[in-house]
């Protein structure tokens, strides 16, 4: 069978178009993990990953994660999503977007795998196979997840992680996840493991006594992550970096124990990420352009301009 996905993002988007897309459907009741775990079986198992889930903060959980590891000379491949605006960015292989040749490769072998196997994917599904597929020609390298819904029924649930990272809890999809805090904090919860790290980042306290409760009877390590009292020198703009900062930190001592403190800092200082209260020159003005937060303006100086509306 001849490659059929050229080296291309347009290609590549292209691929994943004709897959069922649950996200941008709607139709999150479908969603199951037994797809994806025999897809897995199939495939040279991934090292255990540092899975990020939560509400708020993510994605900057992440790269600021990636970024210290980076500076310290560790191998990464990151796992993110959404993109902005080309479907290359949800993987980044030693910090820098993938390109489009080393995706397409990993695209093929999962369309390949689909056909001779009679398993379906959707389009998440091959967007997280192409990440574990990534993974076997880089032995060594640190796998970093962020969790797209929920966290129990997301394809990062379908691996056991090292560690487990929750940043902020708040309400988001509760036709999905559940009405109240409790059942969202329950579903981002399933990601952790019995006697594994699991790193909480400062919580508003709803979400802190939400948390606690659905942690009743876990035997996961929960580490509560508190704001340290000097603040961490960073690139990623607003306050709430801080809580984020200190909670990739937490994570830092137990993914890399021997990481030098002064890598990590650089990593932080350096750490960037697209539509993540982004500041951008346009026409003369100056806007802070954010794809995931909703309070905008606390820079004095800068235009404000509505969140980007997400892209699945």
């Amino acid at each position: 069978m001849a490659d059929p996905i050229a080296a291309s993002a347009a290609a590549i988007e292209q691929w994943l178009a004709q897959a069922v897309h649950h996200e941008r459907d709607g139709t999150f009741h479908a969603i199951r993990l037994e797809c994806m775990r025999s897809f897995l079986a199939l495939l040279p198992p991934p090292p255990a990953p540092c899975t990020v889930a939560g509400t708020k903060g993510k994605g900057s959980t992440l790269r600021l994660i990636e970024c210290a590891l980076r500076a310290g000379g560790r191998a990464t491949i990151a796992f993110t999503s959404p993109h902005v605006s080309s479907v290359l960015e949800r993987w980044r292989l030693d910090g820098e977007v993938a390109d489009a040749a080393t995706i397409a490769a990993c695209a093929n072998a999962v369309a390949r795998l689909e056909i001779r196997h009679r398993l379906a994917l959707t389009y998440f599904e091959r967007t997280f196979a192409i990440a574990c597929l990534l993974c076997a020609d880089r032995p060594g390298a640190e796998l970093l997840l962020e969790v797209g819904l929920g966290g129990r029924l997301d394809c990062a649930n379908a691996l056991d992680c090292a560690v487990a990272v929750l940043t902020q809890l708040s309400h988001d999809h509760r036709d999905v996840l559940g009405p109240t805090l409790l059942h969202i904090a329950r579903e981002k919860l399933a990601i952790a493991r019995p006697a594994r790290p699991l790193i909480i980042a400062p919580q508003a306290p709803a979400a802190a006594l939400a948390l606690w409760r659905a942690l009743s009877g876990s035997t996961a390590a929960a580490c509560w992550v508190q704001r340290p009292p000097r603040p961490w020198r960073l690139a990623l703009l607003g306050d709430h970096q801080q809580d984020n900062a200190a909670t990739a930190a937490a994570a830092l001592r137990v993914v890399a124990p021997a990481l030098d403190p002064a890598a990590r800092d650089e990593g932080f200082a350096t750490a960037r990420l697209s539509a993540r209260c982004q500041e951008l020159t346009h026409g003369g003005r100056r806007l802070l352009v954010d794809g995931a937060h909703m309070r905008l303006g606390s820079t004095p100086g800068l235009a404000r301009r509505p969140p980007l509306g997400p892209r699945f």
